[in-house]
This record gives C-alpha cells, structure tokens and sequence, in this order.
C-alpha cells in the first residue's frame, strides 16, 4: 500500500500519542488502586490503633477526675465523641456517698460524689440492691466508699455505672 509520507507521519505519530496515552493511563489507574489500598489500609490501621487505645483503657484505671480534664480540654463540639470512648471503661474509684433513693422493689439509686479536686462537679449514679447493701440505709453522707463497675453511661457531668460492687 502506498501512502503519501506524510500520511505515515501522521499516522505514526497518531499511533505514538495513542500508545503514550494508554501507557500513561494504565500506570495511573494501577496507581490509583495502590493509593486507594493505601488510604484502605492507613483507614483500617485508625480503626485498629482506635481500638487498641479503647482496650487500652480496660487495662488502666483512670480516675473520674482525669476523664473530666479529657473531656474539659476537647472542644464542645467533639466531647460527646469523646465521651462514647469511656462507656464499658471498668472502674476503680474512691468516692463520697451522697444521697441513696428508693428506685423500685429492691432497688436504691446511689449517688456519690467526688473527694478532692473535682468535689461538686457532677455526680455519679448506681443501681444496686439494697438486699445486697442494707448499711447505705443507715449509712452516712460523706462515708468513703471503693466503687468497682463499668461505666454504662455518661451525660456528662452525670456518670452512670453497672455491675457494681461497692466495698465500704
């Protein structure tokens, strides 16, 4: 077949910039799946450094007072965020009895609150059987009393505990 030369330059060339581009674009896609696994991956190392610190804090004990700074030192937009972390933290506090209510049946509400620095600043709350604990009937405000539990919620300044067990 004849072609005029520069029909085969033109053709040549067409072919070149064909041949450059689909080089070009398979690298980029093979590029954008590596980046794309990369931001899966970097994604996925959050998720499981996020857990690692949730865990952590199972292996600590943090007093309610550090929790407070935590959540007094984040911006207001993100404290319940923050918040959610501590819920299931086991617990190993020292308070003060504050008040103790009838709640139903068996069951009283148990309010402490803090000794020291945080003294006022919130309460925290439990459901206990008083069949369990028959000496917070007669017991006094102030008495010092250890709270093993979990924290089941936080409204925040009002901490909510569970399976507790109270040692006075």
């Amino acid at each position: 077949m004849n072609l005029p030369p520069l029909l085969y330059w033109i053709l040549g060339g067409s072919f070149a910039a064909l041949s450059t581009f689909c080089f070009t674009h398979a690298y980029n896609l093979q590029n954008n799946q590596t980046e794309i696994k990369t931001e899966v991956q970097d994604h996925n190392s959050s998720i499981k450094e996020s857990n690692k610190i949730k865990n952590g804090l199972n292996n600590i004990n943090l007093t309610r007072g550090q929790i407070i700074e935590e959540i007094e030192k984040s911006p207001p937009f993100q404290q319940n965020e923050i918040l959610k972390h501590y819920i299931g933290l086991s617990i190993d506090w020292n308070m003060k009895l504050s008040s103790v209510d009838k709640a139903s049946n068996d069951n009283i509400k148990v309010t402490f609150g803090d000794i020291g620095s945080f003294d006022g600043y919130g309460i925290t709350t439990c459901i206990v059987k008083l069949s369990d604990y028959p000496e917070l009937a007669i017991m006094k405000r102030d008495t010092k009393i250890r709270i093993e539990a979990k924290i089941d919620s936080i409204d925040y300044p009002i901490f909510r505990l569970k399976d507790v067990t109270l040692v006075y």
